[in-house]
């Protein structure tokens, strides 16, 4: 009886002891994630990604990324706008060409934006009743109260976590990284959009005070209205996956279309084979036609001047 006594009492301890291990786990991860460690955001924060720096805006920083022309061409510089869902370097489109346009004479710059949030789950309507006590009872839960502050320098402190920073427009973001261009003396400006990033260059065009030389496309979804384009002057390229959703299919194709009865010869189409929305696993053949467009628009142009 003895013995099943000590042995019980060890069992008890080592339960103990591993469950003050968990804790200190659980308390340690807590701590990193509230510190930023690990956070992919805070990461990129710190700078390490290629080029990675901060623009200014309106009192503000957002991240952005500048790789400056690396065969000493300049031929001027492309400004990358992401997708839904995606960042400065996403793996495809966007670090594909930031990393290997400037082997090619084109610096870039890429820059955070911001897309209105859309909710896509549904809740059930029901989930409020069958969450709620039922009628008659009352909640055995303890209401927790966080006690006042008396120290007026404390509440102030509160405050301020709950100010509620403006939200930088697209159009903010964009005219900050013209400025950045300006400053680095880069006049030859030409904008690429992939995905609702193509529709947010084409919506940005008009507004923004610096001219686009030029105006690329890629796997960008109809547009919702076609005025837009009906002044637009500018080569324009616009590029596609074979295997993309047929709704982007059939846009590029009617662009092309509304460009031909404008008289706007400018405009190119180019179809990649066997490439998806992300130009996964072909984004040399994506990084190749932009190239080529590019000298034929603007390379071959200059050379002749």
């Amino acid at each position: 009886m003895i013995e099943f006594r000590r042995i019980l009492c060890c069992v008890l301890l080592l339960i103990s002891h591993s469950h003050t291990l968990l804790a200190e786990e659980s308390t340690a991860v807590t701590e990193a994630i509230n510190s930023g460690e690990g956070d992919p955001a805070m990461v990129q924060s710190q700078g390490n990604i290629d080029g990675f720096q901060t623009l200014s805006v309106a009192d503000q920083t957002i991240a952005a990324t500048f790789i400056d022309d690396q065969l000493g061409e300049n031929y001027g510089a492309v400004i990358l706008l992401h997708d839904v869902g995606q960042g400065i370097d996403s793996t495809g489109v966007i670090s594909t060409l930031r990393h290997q346009l400037p082997q090619s004479g084109w610096a870039t710059l890429t820059l955070e934006l911001h897309y209105p949030y859309e909710p896509t789950i549904l809740l059930s309507p029901t989930l409020a009743i069958d969450i709620a006590p039922e009628a008659g009872t009352e909640s055995t839960e303890t209401p927790t109260t966080e006690p006042l502050s008396t120290d007026p320098q404390l509440e102030q402190q509160s405050e301020d976590k709950n100010i509620k920073l403006p939200v930088i427009s697209n159009q903010q973001r964009v005219e900050a990284a013209l400025a950045l261009l300006t400053a680095k003396n880069i006049g030859r400006i030409v904008l690429l959009g992939h995905g609702q990033g193509g529709v947010m260059a084409v919506t940005l065009l008009d507004v923004i005070t610096t001219p686009m030389m030029g105006l690329i496309l890629v796997a960008t979804p109809e547009l919702g209205a076609d005025k837009p384009f009906e002044t637009m002057q500018q080569p324009i390229l616009d590029v596609y996956g074979e295997r993309d959703e047929i709704s982007i299919v059939n846009s590029v194709q009617h662009r092309k279309l509304l460009m031909k009865r404008k008289g706007n010869n400018n405009f190119s189409e180019r179809r990649v084979v066997a490439a998806d929305h992300n130009f996964t696993g072909v984004e040399s053949v994506l990084m190749t036609t932009i190239r080529g467009w590019l000298r034929t628009q603007f390379v071959n142009e200059k050379s002749t001047q």
